[in-house]
């Protein structure tokens, strides 16, 4: 699901902003042949999907089934917070994993589409409910991969991951662009200053001398390996 929902992420942007007319129609075309497959998709593929579909909207608004396929995806993530969601467990599914705030991401960034108010209200509603969950003051504290957070248990703080952090800086950043509340914009930065520093271990991931980002922070460590992910994903939080 992540792969395909990220492939479509991909495709999307590409359409919008790649500077060659060919490679803005190659990825339009694969899109449109991506397309089928998205409604398929879990929570995290069906929120990648959704932003890329919000992209290729940008590029072309006239494209209605891009635009129903988007409609449908945001309508599911709506049925499952509605699903899932309580007073004190404001989110889609039981249990906190990884790359959550992609979820609020792509109802705020559909949202900024549509205007449909439907989607504006769990996206607030779950973002500010991870901000409760993964912010001690002013630092990001991630949901830990080992053992992850479920209704009603602790949260795991071990084993952090970059991807976490990234997913939290776009999603900050694109409920400011559509609110234009000046609070997402201060929790932006303060997520990004993850990387350099301002985590639980008080350690940068971000290597100023390779440009890599390492791997995660464990216990009482960071993880020295700088795989792509990580990489990629400390660039898309810059």
């Amino acid at each position: 699901d992540d792969c395909l929902g990220r492939a479509i992420w991909a495709l999307g942007v590409t359409a919008d902003l790649a500077e060659d007319e060919g490679c803005r129609l190659l990825a339009r075309e694969m899109l449109a042949r991506a397309l089928p497959h998205a409604r398929e998709l879990g929570p995290r593929g069906s929120a990648q999907a959704a932003l890329g579909l919000v992209s290729m909207l940008a590029a072309d608004p006239g494209a209605h089934q891009m635009r129903e396929t988007l409609d449908g995806l945001v309508n599911k993530l709506i049925r499952l917070y509605d699903a899932n969601a309580t007073n004190d467990w404001r989110w889609f599914e039981p249990t906190l994993t990884y790359d959550n705030a992609i979820l609020p991401l792509a109802l705020f960034a559909a949202y900024g589409v549509s205007g449909e108010r439907a989607s504006l209200r769990p996206a607030r509603e779950s973002l500010e409910f991870l901000e409760e969950t993964c912010f001690v003051g002013d630092r990001l504290q991630l949901v830990g991969n080992t053992g992850w957070h479920s209704r009603g248990g602790e949260k795991a703080v071990v084993d952090e991951q970059p991807i976490d952090a990234s997913a939290f800086v776009l999603a900050f950043r694109g409920a400011y662009t559509v609110t234009q509340d000046r609070h997402y914009l201060r929790r932006m930065r303060e997520a990004f200053a993850w990387f350099l520093g301002a985590n639980q271990l008080g350690l940068p991931l971000y290597d100023f001398a390779t440009g890599g980002c390492r791997d995660g922070l464990g216990s009482t460590n960071i993880n020295q390996n700088q795989g792509a992910e990580s990489t990629i994903c400390f660039l898309m939080a810059l």
